[in-house]
């Protein structure tokens, strides 16, 4: 099946439902679970993200207590990314 032109724009709609419906439908089956490692890395980035630092508590000192510095910073800037697409900041 050929797209079309006007078809185009619908194709990303199209992948993100597909991927909200994957995700719900693994979420059910019961199949997943977050290790205690993704679950620090998720904590720094987030922190790192609303400038507290590389931190598992914000106001905490800084330890070293993530994995994988890059997929870090990957983690932080893809979410950054995200919230700046999703809630652009008011002008004027």
């Amino acid at each position: 099946m050929r797209l079309m032109r006007d078809q185009w724009p619908r194709l990303p709609l199209l992948l993100a439902v597909l991927a909200y419906v994957t995700k719900v439908w693994w979420m059910r089956s019961g199949s997943y679970a977050i290790s205690d490692g993704v679950f620090m890395l998720f904590r720094h980035a987030h922190n790192l993200g609303h400038k507290h630092g590389l931190v598992f508590n914000a106001g905490s000192q800084p330890v070293e207590g993530y994995d994988n510095f890059p997929w870090t910073v990957l983690l932080t800037s893809s979410t950054e990314l995200l919230r700046a697409l999703v809630c652009p900041k008011r002008q004027g």
